[in-house]
């Protein structure tokens, strides 16, 4: 939410976000995946853009945009490519 306020009091049309991850592994977790799908969905329907969520992990990152499993999401189809995502990494989990 406040992410969406700040847009609406600042009157911004675009965002990076960003945050760490004190345990050094930059690889995005279940919740970091939601909360992105969350946060575009939210974004979009105020017209505005997500650029990229970036994960900081010591001296690496991840950003959400430049990863090929998620790169469409920032090309506006994001609903296909996270689902992918999340049953991919549950038929991971079951071998």
């Amino acid at each position: 939410r406040s992410i969406i306020q700040e847009m609406l009091l600042s009157k911004a049309t675009t965002a990076i976000i960003a945050h760490n991850h004190p345990s050094g592994i930059c690889a995005p977790s279940t919740s970091d995946v939601n909360a992105t799908q969350q946060i575009l969905k939210l974004m979009s329907s105020i017209n505005t853009t997500l650029i990229d969520h970036i994960i900081i992990a010591g001296n690496d990152y991840f950003s959400f945009a430049s990863n090929e499993k998620f790169r469409a999401c920032f090309s506006y189809d994001s609903s296909c490519v996270f689902t992918d995502y999340r049953n991919k990494k549950r038929t991971e989990a079951e071998k």
